[in-house]
């Protein structure tokens, strides 16, 4: 709603609260938290009252020196982008070319078997496809990947 919610709207609907305690339980017994960006540490980790992005780099920093931290803890955060290296791909049930290996009974066809199950859903089923999953926020910029998809020729 963009900010048209009042707080305690938000909390009903969205069960905010609740959620926001089970994150800080979950930041407090988590040794590393892992994140898809540097922002997402700096700008939204740091409103938890389990983490402190500056803190974090100072207890971290005594550590490795070997000095007592008084047994202060912060969960450590790692950015592992997002994406994925299709290198590390490998085609089963297929040799070197590409070919799939076929049982001689069975007949002959180039679609994976789950084809037959999802292609009644689209009216052209042999379009490119680009898969997204995010939730419908204006931030995730959902419409933008649609429109530009649309317009590119190929």
């Amino acid at each position: 709603k963009q900010g048209r919610l009042s707080r305690d709207e938000i909390n009903t609907t969205y069960k905010i609260m609740r959620r926001i305690e089970a994150e800080e339980l979950s930041l407090d017994a988590s040794e590393i938290v892992i994140t898809s960006t540097r922002q997402e540490i700096e700008e939204q980790w740091r409103f938890y009252d389990g983490f402190d992005p500056v803190l974090e780099r100072k207890l971290r920093a005594r550590i490795k020196s070997n000095v007592s931290c008084h047994g202060r803890f912060m969960p450590r955060m790692v950015v592992i982008p997002p994406g994925i290296e299709f290198h590390h791909i490998v085609r089963h049930n297929g040799d070197v070319d590409g070919e799939v290996e076929r049982d001689e009974g069975s007949p002959a066809s180039p679609d994976p078997p789950i084809w037959s199950e999802i292609m009644h859903f689209f009216s052209n089923p042999r379009k490119p496809m680009i898969l997204a999953l995010a939730r419908p926020d204006p931030k995730k910029n959902i419409t933008t990947l649609v429109k530009a998809f649309g317009e590119c020729r190929p």
